[in-house]
C-alpha cells in the first residue's frame, strides 16, 4: 500500500484497508490497524509505504539500503515476511516463475504443545537460493 503525498506536507492521512493490519515499510515495529484512518508522519526522505501484516514479499536485495540484507544477499532471492501473527491463516504465494521453474512458499504460525509460538515454513525447489527474512517485534 502506497499513500501518495499530494501537497507540501510532512504528514499524510492514510485509510488502511480493513481485514488486516498494516506494517510501516521503513519501521517494522510500527503497525496500523486495518479499517482505521491515521495521520502518518512522512519525512522528506521517505515514501509512505505499508505492507499487509504477515505478507510475504519477494525482494532482490543488492545492498543494505533498507536493512533487508547487504551485497552478499544479491545471489539470493530474499523473501520478506512482515510481522507474522498467530491468529492469521496460512499464507501462500507463488514467489517466482522463470521459464519452466516456478517456486511457491507457504508459512503458518502456530502455538506448539509446549506453549511456544513457532513459524513453519516450506518452499518448493528452485535453482536459485532463497533467503527468508522474518521481521517481528517480539
Amino acid at each position: 500500500l502506497v499513500a501518495p503525498v499530494i501537497d507540501n506536507s510532512t504528514h499524510v492521512r492514510v485509510t488502511f484497508p480493513d481485514g488486516a493490519n498494516w506494517v510501516d515499510w521503513f519501521d517494522h515495529s510500527v503497525v496500523y490497524k486495518g479499517g482505521s484512518e491515521q495521520r502518518v508522519s512522512v519525512p522528506l526522505e521517505r515514501y509512505p509505504v505499508f505492507l499487509r501484516q504477515g505478507s510475504m514479499v519477494p525482494l532482490q536485495v543488492n545492498n543494505s539500503m533498507h536493512a533487508h540484507g547487504n551485497v552478499r544477499s544479491s545471489d539470493y532471492l530474499t523473501l520478506l515476511i512482515t510481522q507474522p501473527a498467530l491468529e492469521q491463516a496460512e499464507e501462500h504465494v507463488a514467489i517466482r516463475s522463470w521459464y519452466a521453474h516456478t517456486q511457491e512458499a507457504w508459512y503458518s504460525v502456530r502455538e506448539e504443545e509446549s506453549g511456544e509460538v513457532a513459524l513453519h515454513f516450506a518452499a518448493t525447489a528452485h535453482p536459485r537460493k532463497l533467503l527468508v527474512l522474518v521481521r517481528t517485534t517480539n
